[in-house]
C-alpha cells in the first residue's frame, strides 16, 4: 500500500524538477502553500526558500535521472529512472526506481505511463478505447534525456516542431473558456458534492483534461491525466441518445403531489409549450427511501405515468446511491446485505465503536432519508445485478423511461463533524468520522480541502472515508483511488439495468457526477446552480467543456435551481436553455414555481423559442450521430470552427451547434441589443434569412426580450422538421432544408434519420448527403431508404441567394412559378417542393 502514496510525493518531484527554473510552489502537508515561511520550508529538504516564497529545489538535485538507453517495445519504448537523493524529499519514502513507458497508439495519440519499475500500484480500471497499432506517420516526436542525465522529455509536434507543455486544467466552474499561463493557477480536481460557485472549487465531476491551441495557425493538442486519484480523451464515444430526449424536459424538487404535476402539465398544454419529458425528484418517494412511493400524495403515480405516455411524454425518475439500513421493512437494503452489495472498510479494525447493529463492517453514513445509510459499490459484479434487479422492481410498479442518478459522488452529510445537518432532532448527536491515516489524512490532501463548503477540511468532506474498500471481483480497490469513479461505475451499473429493462433501444441515464468515459452511458447536467446572471454565463463555458470531455448530452438547471428568478432572467436562460443539448427547467423546494407557464411573457417567449428548438432536431440529430460515430463534438467554441482566428479564442458567450448555426445568447440583464463576434464569413439570421455579416467584425445585434440571437453560417445545409408539442408529433412531420450560401454561392448538408430510439445500427439507418453549387440542390442517399418511407420534405428556404429565378426544375420537370418565393430585399428564396426522402433527387435553377 505504501507505494501508492509515495507515488504521488514523487511524481510532484519530478514535475518540479523539470519545471523548476520557473519557481514551481513546494506543496506543504495541508496545502498551506507558502503559509510557513522559511522555516518550514526547509523542513522539507526537495525544497528552497527564496527569499520570499518556497519553491522546487533545480533540476539535478532532485527528481530522476535517465538510468539507461531507452527499451524499443514495438510500440514505443521503455527507460528505467532512478531517485537521484534520497533524502531530498518531500514526504519521505520516495520511489527509488521508475519505469517511463510511452505507447504509441496509431498516428494521432501518444499515451506516458510513470510506474513503479519494482512493485504493482493501482491503474484506473476504466477502458480507454485507443489504436492498438503504433501508426506508420504519426504526428508526434518523443524525447527523453541520456543516460545519465537529469529526466526530462517532450513531445512535440512533428511538422512544426513546436513543443507541448503540459499545463494543468480542471475544465470545472469557469467563468471563461480559455486558461492563460499567467498567473499560475492550481485547479483541485476531486469529485465532490459542491454547489455550482464562481472560486477555485471542484464540484461534481473529475475530468484531468485540456486542450492547448499551439499557434497562430491553430495547431491543436490535447492531454488527459488518466488518474482517478485526488489531484492539482481518449475515452471512447459518447452514447446516441433517444431523439425524445433532444426535447425539452420539465422538472423540480417540491412538487408536492402527483395532482400538482398534473397542473403543471395541464398549464404547458394549454400554453402550447413544446415538452417531451416530466422528471420527478425525490418527493416522490416513501421518505426518501429509493425503490419507493410515497403512498399518499404519489399513490397513483402509475396512473399519472400512464396519462403522461398518453400524451407522448416520457417519465423520469431520480435515484440516489446510498440506502437506508432498516433491515426490518426495507426490502430492497435486504436484498443488498444478501447480494452484499455495500462498501466496506478497508479493515473490520476501523469499523466505529458506535456503527448501528447488522451492519457488518460496511461503512455508514447519512443523507436525505431519516436513517443511517450504506452505500453500493457498483464496480462489484453481485451490486450490478442488485441495482439492476431492483430497477425492475421499481418499473414494475412505475413504468419509468428514463433514470436520473444523484448524489454520486459519492455525497454523505456531516463526514467528520458533529452530526449532519439535517438529522432528526432528539437524537444524540452522530455522523460517520473518518480515521487519522495515510488515506484519509494523506500528507498531500491537495487543495480540495481548502475551497468550496469543505467544513472539515479533510478529502474525506462530504464524502464516505477514503479508508473504503471496493471490489470488482477480481480485484480490491481502496476508496483513496475509487472515489472519484464512484459516479462512473453507478452509471455503468444503470445503465446496464437499463439494458436489461429496454433491450436493443437507448438509454438516458442522467448522472451528477462524472468520469472520462462517462459519455459512453450517461448525459450530464451541470449541477446545483443558482438563478443568477453570472451562473447563465457560466453554463456556456461549462456546456463547452463538457463536449470537450465526451459528454455532450448536457446543459444547465435553466432558471437556476437555487434562488428565485426573475422575469427577465427566465425568459432569457429559457432562450439560451433551448440550445442546450439537453434542455430542463428545474429548481429547488422552497423556491417559487418556474416552470415556463409561471409568467406569459416567459410562457410566449419559450413556447417561441422552443419551437425554434424542434424545428432544428433533426440537424442537431444528426450532430449527435457524428459524435457517437467519430467523437465529435455537438457544441463547439468558435475556434473549434476558425482556428486560426485569434479573436474567436477569447470568445467564449456565443457557441455554435456543429459549425452550422452560432448562437449568442444575452447573459445580462437590462440588454435590447449585444455584441456579437462575427468570425470571416457570411453569417444570416438563422429566423430571417437577413444577412448579418460577410466579414471578421464586432457587431451589436438587436436583441430585445423576445428575441435570442441565432445565426445560419454560410455554406450550410440544415435540415428541420415543422414543430409539434412532442418530438413523437414532430417526427411525423413534413422536413424542411435551410440552405444558407457561401460566398461562392455554394453549401452542403445532411440528414441522418432512424426510428429514433432503436439501437444505431447504420445499415438500419438513413442516410442522405446533400448538396448546392452551380445552381443545383442535389441528394445522394448512402443507405436507409426504407426508414424514410412516407417521409418527404416539403419546402426550401435559401439564405443569400443572388437573384429571382427564371426557372426551377425538379428532376428535369419545370415547376410551376407559384411555386416560389423571393425577397430581393434580404436575398431569401422559398420554394414549395415534394421530395421524397427515399429517393434522390435534383432541383435545378436557372
Amino acid at each position: 500500500m505504501a507505494s501508492r502514496r509515495h507515488l504521488v510525493a514523487t511524481l510532484l518531484l519530478l514535475i518540479g524538477s523539470v519545471a523548476a527554473q520557473n519557481g514551481i510552489e513546494c506543496p506543504f502537508p495541508g496545502g498551506a502553500e507558502n503559509g510557513g515561511g522559511e522555516a518550514e520550508c526547509l523542513f522539507y529538504t526537495a525544497c528552497r526558500w527564496t527569499g520570499s516564497e518556497c519553491v522546487m529545489q533545480n533540476n539535478g538535485d532532485i527528481g530522476y535521472t535517465v538510468a539507461g538507453a531507452p527499451q524499443d517495445t514495438g510500440r514505443g519504448f521503455k527507460v528505467g529512472l532512478d531517485l537521484i537523493d534520497v533524502t531530498k524529499t518531500l514526504f519521505e519514502g520516495d520511489i527509488r526506481r521508475l519505469e517511463l513507458e510511452v505507447i504509441y497508439h496509431g498516428n494521432y495519440s501518444v499515451q506516458v505511463k510513470i510506474t513503479d519499475a519494482e512493485s504493482a500500484r493501482y491503474e484506473v480500471p476504466v477502458p480507454l478505447t485507443l489504436s492498438d497499432e503504433p501508426g506508420t506517420a504519426p504526428l508526434y516526436t518523443v524525447e527523453v534525456a541520456a543516460a545519465g542525465q537529469p529526466f526530462e522529455m517532450s513531445i512535440s509536434r512533428a511538422a512544426t516542431g513546436t513543443k507541448i507543455m503540459i499545463i494543468l486544467k480542471n475544465g470545472k466552474t469557469r467563468l471563461i473558456l480559455r486558461h492563460t499561463f499567467e498567473p499560475r493557477n492550481t485547479w483541485p480536481i476531486f469529485a465532490r458534492d459542491q454547489p455550482v460557485g464562481t472560486g477555485f472549487m471542484n464540484e461534481y465531476g473529475h475530468h484531468p483534461y485540456y486542450s492547448v491551441v499551439e499557434d497562430d495557425a491553430g495547431n491543436t493538442h490535447s492531454v488527459l491525466f488518466f488518474n482517478s486519484n485526488a489531484m492539482v480523451q481518449t475515452v471512447g464515444t459518447p452514447e446516441f441518445p433517444p431523439y425524445w430526449s433532444l426535447g425539452f424536459h420539465l422538472s423540480r424538487y417540491g412538487y408536492t403531489s402527483t395532482d400538482d404535476v398534473r397542473a403543471v402539465r395541464q398549464r404547458m398544454k394549454d400554453s402550447q409549450i413544446p415538452q417531451d419529458v416530466q422528471v420527478c425528484d425525490i418527493d416522490y418517494m416513501d421518505r426518501f427511501r429509493d425503490f419507493t412511493i410515497d403512498s399518499t400524495n404519489w399513490g397513483d403515480l402509475p396512473a399519472l405515468t400512464d396519462e403522461l405516455h398518453a400524451d407522448n411524454v416520457k417519465l423520469t425518475l431520480i435515484l440516489d446511491p446510498a440506502v437506508v439500513i432498516d433491515f426490518d421493512n426495507y426490502e430492497p437494503v435486504v436484498r443488498g446485505r444478501d447480494a452484499d452489495a455495500f462498501i466496506k472498510w478497508m479493515t473490520p479494525s476501523l469499523v466505529p465503536g458506535d456503527q448501528p447493529a447488522g451492519t457488518s463492517d460496511y461503512m455508514v453514513g447519512y443523507v436525505w432519508p431519516d436513517e443511517k445509510t450504506v452505500f453500493p459499490d457498483f464496480l462489484k459484479p453481485e451490486t450490478q445485478d442488485w441495482w439492476a434487479e431492483e430497477l425492475k422492481i421499481l418499473h414494475d410498479k412505475v413504468p419509468f423511461d428514463a433514470i436520473w442518478i444523484d448524489m454520486n459522488e459519492p455525497a454523505n452529510f456531516g463526514t467528520n463533524m458533529d452530526k449532519p445537518f439535517n438529522y432528526p432532532e432528539g437524537l444524540p448527536p452522530w455522523s460517520l468520522k473518518c480515521p487519522f491515516n495515510v488515506y484519509d489524512s494523506p500528507p498531500y490532501p491537495t487543495k480540495t480541502i481548502r475551497v468550496g463548503n469543505s467544513e472539515s477540511q479533510r478529502l474525506s468532506d462530504h464524502s464516505i472515508c477514503l479508508s473504503a474498500m471496493q471490489t470488482n471481483g477480481n480485484q480490491t480497490f481502496l476508496m483513496y483511488d475509487t472515489h472519484s469513479l464512484y459516479g462512473w461505475s453507478e452509471t455503468v451499473a444503470t445503465y446496464k439495468g437499463m439494458m436489461k429493462l429496454f433491450p436493443k433501444k437507448r438509454q438516458v441515464v442522467l448522472s451528477r457526477s462524472t468520469f472520462p468515459g462517462s459519455g459512453s452511458y450517461a448525459i450530464h447536467w451541470l449541477g446545483d446552480n443558482t438563478a443568477d446572471w453570472t451562473q447563465m454565463a457560466m453554463s456556456v463555458v461549462g456546456m463547452i467543456e463538457f463536449n470537450l470531455f465526451g459528454i455532450p448530452m448536457v446543459g444547465a438547471d435553466i432558471c437556476g435551481f437555487f434562488g428565485a428568478t426573475t422575469v427577465e432572467m427566465c425568459a432569457r436562460w429559457m432562450q439560451l436553455g433551448a440550445f442546450y443539448p439537453f434542455s430542463r427547467n428545474h429548481n429547488a423546494i422552497g423556491e417559487p414555481d418556474q416552470d415556463p407557464t409561471f409568467d406569459q411573457t416567459v410562457a410566449a417567449i419559450s413556447k417561441d423559442v422552443l419551437e425554434l428548438r424542434y424545428k432544428y432536431l433533426p440537424y442537431l440529430y444528426s450532430l449527435f450521430h457524428m459524435a457517437h460515430m467519430d467523437g465529435e463534438s455537438v457544441v463547439r467554441p468558435l475556434y473549434n470552427v476558425y482556428p486560426s482566428d485569434l479573436t474567436a479564442r477569447d470568445v467564449d458567450d456565443q457557441f455554435f451547434w456543429g459549425s452550422g448555426i452560432m448562437v449568442a445568447p444575452v447573459l445580462a440583464p437590462g440588454l435590447t441589443a449585444r455584441d456579437v463576434y462575427f468570425p470571416e464569413d457570411i453569417f444570416y439570421d438563422l429566423v430571417t434569412g437577413e444577412v448579418q455579416s460577410t466579414s471578421a467584425q464586432l457587431l451589436s445585434i438587436p436583441a430585445p426580450l423576445e428575441k435570442i440571437p441565432v445565426f445560419a453560417r454560410g455554406g450550410s445545409i440544415l435540415a428541420t422538421q415543422a414543430p409539434a408539442l412532442n418530438t413523437v408529433l414532430s417526427r411525423q412531420n413534413p422536413f424542411g432544408l435551410t440552405i444558407a450560401l457561401d460566398s461562392a454561392h455554394s453549401a452542403e448538408g445532411e440528414i441522418f434519420w432512424d426510428d429514433g430510439e432503436g439501437e444505431h445500427v447504420m445499415s438500419e439507418a438513413y442516410m442522405s448527403m446533400l448538396s448546392f453549387e452551380d445552381n443545383m440542390l442535389m441528394s445522394m442517399i448512402m443507405h436507409g431508404q426504407d426508414v424514410v418511407a412516407g417521409l418527404s420534405i416539403d419546402h426550401l428556404i435559401f439564405y443569400g441567394y443572388p437573384s429571382n429565378p427564371t426557372t426551377i426544375s425538379v428532376g428535369g420537370e419545370a415547376l410551376d412559378s407559384s411555386a416560389w418565393a423571393f425577397d430581393a430585399a434580404t436575398g431569401v428564396l422559398t420554394v414549395t417542393v415534394d421530395l421524397p426522402l427515399d429517393t434522390e433527387f435534383m432541383v435545378m435553377f436557372m
